[in-house]
Order: C-alpha cells, then sequence, then structure tokens
C-alpha cells in the first residue's frame, strides 16, 4: 500500500529536474556575484567607498554561495530524482546535507532585503508612510528570521541527530515551531517583495519625470515580481508539509522543490537589490580610442606641474548622491566656484540662481552656482560653459 502511495505522488517528478536545477541555479548565482562585484566597483568609482547597504548585500551574497555549492552537492547525489531510484545511501546523503547547508539560507534571505529597504528608503525617503512601512515590515520579517534561525540550530542536541540515527541521547526540539516559524516568515517575504515593487511604481508613476522613463523604471522594477512569485512557491510547498498534507507529494522531491526555489529566490533578490546602484553605471566616463593618444600625453604634462587648489577642486570625485538616491528631487544642493550667468539653457547637474540686489548674508551671492540635482542651467555662452567646465 505504502509502496503504491509512493508510485502516485511520484507521476508529478520532473524527468532532469536535478540537471535543470543546477544550470537555472548556477546561471542565476553566477549573475548574483557579477551584480555584486559590479555594484562594489561602481560604488567606489563614483562615491569613493562603501555603504551599509553593500556590505548587507555582500554579506546575503557569502551565505547564498554555500547553500548553492551544498545545493550542488545534493543534486549529484540524486537530489530531485524519484525516490523509488534512489538507494539507501543516496537518500541518507541527501538528507545530511540538506540539514547542513540549511542555515544559510535564512540569513541571505533576510540580509538582502534590508539592504533592499535601506537603498528604497534612500529613494522614497520623503514618502514617510513607505519610509515607516519599509523600516517597520523590514524589521519584523528581520526577527523573524533570526527565530527561524535559532530554532533551525536548535532542532536537535547535537545537530547532527537530525540525519544521523545512530545517535543517542539527544534532544529534539519539536518541529512545528520552527515550521509554523519558517511558513510565516517566509508568508512575509512574499507579501515584503510584492509591496517593495508595487509601491515604488506608484510612486514613481506620479514623479514630475518623462513617461518613457516611467515605464522603464515601472518595468525595470516589475521583474521582481519573479522573486515574489518563487517566494509564493516555496510558501505553499513549505506549507503542505506543515499542515501534514505531504501525502500529495513525495517527502524528498518536495524537499528538493524547497531548496530549488528558496535557492532562485535568493539570488534574485541579491540581483533585483543591484538593479537601482548598477543603473549609475551610466555616470561613468569611457575615454574614446581617438582620445587615448592625448589623454597619455595629458596624464605626463600633468605629472611635471604642482597641482593648484583649482585644480584640485576639478578633480573632486562626483557628487554623493548618485542616479539612484534622491528620486522624488528633494531639496539638496552643493555650491560650486563660478560666476553667475545672464543666459539660460540646458545642461545636467548644474543651476544658477540669480537675485535681485545685494544680499550678504544669501549663500548665492558669492557664486550664484549651485549643483543641484535639476537639469536646468543658466550660463553666458556654450563655448565659455565648454571651457570652464
Amino acid at each position: 500500500m505504502a509502496g503504491n502511495a509512493l508510485n502516485q505522488r511520484s507521476i508529478y517528478a520532473v524527468p532532469g529536474l536535478p540537471v535543470v536545477t543546477l544550470v537555472l541555479t548556477w546561471i542565476l548565482t553566477s549573475l548574483a556575484i557579477i551584480f555584486v562585484a559590479i555594484r562594489f566597483y561602481l560604488r567606489k568609482k563614483l562615491r569613493n567607498g562603501w555603504a551599509s547597504h553593500d556590505w548587507f548585500i555582500l554579506a546575503a551574497l557569502c551565505f547564498q554561495i554555500p547553500f548553492q555549492a551544498g545545493l550542488t552537492i545534493m543534486c549529484n547525489w540524486g537530489s530531485g530524482s524519484p525516490t523509488e531510484t534512489l538507494t539507501e545511501l543516496q537518500l541518507y546523503n541527501i538528507n545530511k546535507f540538506g540539514w547542513v547547508f540549511a542555515p544559510f539560507t535564512h540569513p541571505a534571505s533576510f540580509l538582502a532585503r534590508i539592504s533592499i529597504a535601506i537603498l528604497l528608503v534612500q529613494i522614497f525617503g520623503t514618502k514617510i508612510w513607505f519610509k515607516r512601512y519599509l523600516i517597520i515590515f523590514t524589521t519584523f520579517q528581520t526577527l523573524l528570521g533570526i527565530t527561524t534561525f535559532a530554532l533551525n540550530l536548535s532542532l536537535a542536541r547535537p545537530y547532527a541527530a537530525l540525519w544521523d540515527t545512530s545517535i543517542t541521547n539527544a534532544q529534539f526540539l519539536n518541529p512545528l515551531a520552527y515550521q509554523w516559524t519558517a511558513v510565516i516568515l517566509q508568508f512575509c517575504y512574499t507579501i515584503w517583495d510584492f509591496t517593495a515593487v508595487l509601491f515604488p511604481i506608484l510612486i514613481l508613476w506620479k514623479l514630475k519625470m518623462p513617461t518613457s522613463r516611467k515605464v522603464g523604471l515601472a518595468i525595470l522594477l516589475a521583474m521582481s515580481l519573479i522573486t515574489s512569485a518563487v517566494a509564493g512557491l516555496k510558501t505553499i510547498v513549505s506549507l503542505l508539509y506543515t499542515i501534514g498534507a505531504d501525502n500529495l507529494i513525495d517527502v524528498y522531491y518536495g524537499t528538493h522543490i524547497i531548496d530549488f526555489s528558496t535557492c532562485l529566490e535568493q539570488a534574485l533578490v541579491i540581483m533585483m537589490g543591484c538593479v537601482p546602484v548598477l543603473r549609475s553605471i551610466t555616470q561613468l566616463r569611457l575615454p574614446q580610442m581617438s582620445s587615448l593618444g592625448g589623454s597619455f600625453t595629458s596624464i605626463l604634462t600633468r605629472g611635471r606641474t604642482k597641482i593648484t587648489g583649482t585644480d584640485s577642486a576639478s578633480a573632486s570625485p562626483i557628487p554623493e548622491h548618485t542616479s539612484f538616491e534622491n528620486l522624488e528631487f528633494a531639496a539638496r544642493s552643493h555650491r560650486f566656484n563660478g560666476v553667475p550667468s545672464t543666459k539660460e539653457g540646458s545642461f545636467p547637474g548644474f543651476a544658477v540662481a540669480s537675485w535681485k540686489g545685494g544680499d550678504a548674508n544669501n549663500p548665492l551671492a558669492e557664486s550664484g552656482v549651485y549643483c543641484t540635482d535639476t537639469v536646468i542651467v543658466s550660463y553666458q555662452d556654450r563655448a565659455r560653459q565648454r571651457e570652464e567646465l
């Protein structure tokens, strides 16, 4: 009877699932590594340093890589194949490595979402309701994630007793506490991923920017809905096991689905967390091949002269707030030394405000040139403007 039930549940098995698992997860994990590497390069190049959200995403990647390695080991032992085709040794090692690498999943999930929350607060910081929502929700699910992580490690004393039945006098924690906590946490991840996409899209649509840019940013953010869908799949499968409905699917096969979706979810979250920063790659100034000779000569000539205070100011790094921050153009300005102008034109990054009357206390009275997040500039003539810049 048990054999018939096992065969009935195995009809849902997907042929070649271990191979599909390895190909998809390694592609996404490799992309996540590339995204994080480019993110750190851009932050160093454009900001001369890194912020807390960069380290959070790096920490999430450091937990994702070992879990990817563990999933690879489990697939090599036959994880994802129908249970009746596996030997006792294969089942033992699949169960063993599943528990060995399970603790890596929880930090990777909540650390990546902490990084995204910090970025979203920086981008949409003027929306107080969204800022509070992110802080409260992210704090709650982070605490729940830490609790789930602790319960995972406390399921058995010693921990190896979870897969090694030869260990005697082992102490076990009621698994329902861990299972229900994990289901609730996964449900929170699903809601968080969906609202982290929906709310920014609603905010972006109301911003004063071209419609084409609105649509582009909305499509970019909507891509992370895939992450929410994967998290939802994992929630459903985990809930089936928690309520005792595992007769609908083979235990080992269902566990593989959870591990597979977990690896996909974590890689996607890390990648989507890097997308806002990677948009600043357009700020890199790449020299043309025709100007390499002139640039080399300029470097040699500059090395023979002493840099003055004016040269040092012109060689200052790119302003602190890059394109992914302050998306709502909140009031924020940085003064540059320059000469007030009389004509108006357009040039990104500079604005000139003219004041009537001389006010010594006015910060614009001295130079009148500010760097803002607008795209309006006043200058005397285009030729002079190019020379001075």
